[in-house]
């Protein structure tokens, strides 16, 4: 069993790979964050929302994808409460086997705390051709559901 030489993370966490120093791809990560501008990246944001907020035509400033998840959610009260921008929040109806219960009061947290929501429902058959085609891929027919949501959010962006 080898470990990361900086955080003592083990090389039995499913994925993972150390770089040629030993290193755990988290631990590399951070610290390439000491590398990142954060006053540019802040300006860079706030163009975006003011672009956001100039050019809303349907009564919402941006759209977030969510999934029902800790960071989905943290998303969207930022956007709102700390950018003072109106989303709308697009969640995606998963295959029965993917809906778990924590998820789905996540979301119904979300809209019981002013957000607005659509969710996409693929059919079935959509479902099968998704799942088939992240399983080819990607070795992983879950990720169908990523497939779904990240192309459902431009699509409903172009509608609005």
């Amino acid at each position: 069993m080898k470990y990361c030489k900086k955080c003592l993370q083990i090389d039995t966490r499913p994925g993972i790979r150390f770089d040629e120093n030993g290193i755990c791809p988290a631990c590399n990560y951070h610290a390439s964050l000491q590398e990142v501008d954060w006053d540019e990246r802040r300006k860079e944001l706030e163009e975006i929302v003011t672009f956001g907020k100039a050019n809303n035509h349907s009564g919402y400033d941006c759209i977030i994808g969510v999934s029902g998840g800790k960071d989905s959610t943290r998303q969207a009260f930022y956007v709102k409460d700390v950018l003072k921008m109106k989303p709308l929040l697009v969640s995606l109806g998963y295959p029965p086997e993917q809906v778990t219960q924590r998820g789905v009061d996540n979301v119904s947290n979300m809209i019981n705390h002013g957000f607005d929501c659509i969710s996409i429902n693929p059919s079935p058959q959509v479902w099968r051709k998704l799942m088939l085609k992240a399983f080819l891929n990607f070795t992983n027919w879950a990720k169908s559901t990523e497939l779904a949501l990240f192309s459902s959010v431009p699509r409903l962006a172009i509608a609005y």
